[in-house]
């Protein structure tokens, strides 16, 4: 992540990102076991690119490349697709074309959202980029003065407790203070 440009990503973005990440680690384990069985290699290479395709895009995200915001809102319109013709195929399974729906439509709002932030380092659609704040001007050096060091103090009267009476095994496990 470019930390000159974003600091931190915003909740409903980094959603969107999570989701798009969950979505290759799915594809990236179906897509393995689906290559095992020969039958089935042309759909373990599909899942792969889907989860290459998902990786690859939350990592164009978090880099703020502008062409990955144009394959992002084509994935979502995909998403959107593919949940009607999965509600036409798959008519009594509602929860696939739920989370679809919910896939694709909510990518399709939080980049528009946030598609300025992305690619321009802002967190609005304002004109102004965000700035780190302006450093204080430096002080002038002054030279050391020359001479002998001062003497040095001896870290043994750091440890002893203070002159005085002993007052039992110390301050964590009695009350009171150290008079």
């Amino acid at each position: 992540m470019t930390f000159n440009r974003m600091g931190t990503v915003p909740l409903p973005l980094a959603l969107h990102l999570a989701s798009y990440t969950v979505l290759g680690l799915f594809c990236f384990f179906a897509g393995g076991l689906n290559l095992i069985d020969p039958s089935k290699i042309p759909h373990g290479v599909m899942f792969l690119a889907v989860c290459g395709f998902s990786w690859g895009y939350v990592f164009g995200i978090l880099m703020a490349r502008k062409e990955v915001v144009v394959l992002g809102y084509l994935a979502s319109a995909a998403w959107l697709v593919a949940a009607v013709i999965g509600a036409t195929r798959f008519a009594f399974d509602w929860r696939l074309t739920a989370l679809l729906f919910a896939l694709g439509g909510s990518g399709l709002v939080v980049l528009s959202l946030y598609r300025t932030w992305s690619t321009d380092g802002r967190l609005s659609r304002s004109s102004t980029p965000l700035r780190a704040p302006a450093l204080p001007a430096a002080r002038p050096r002054t030279s050391r003065p020359r001479g002998p060091s001062p003497p040095a103090r001896s870290s043994l009267r750091l440890l002893s407790p203070p002159a005085g009476r002993w007052q039992g095994p110390g301050p964590c496990l009695r009350r009171g203070s150290w008079s």
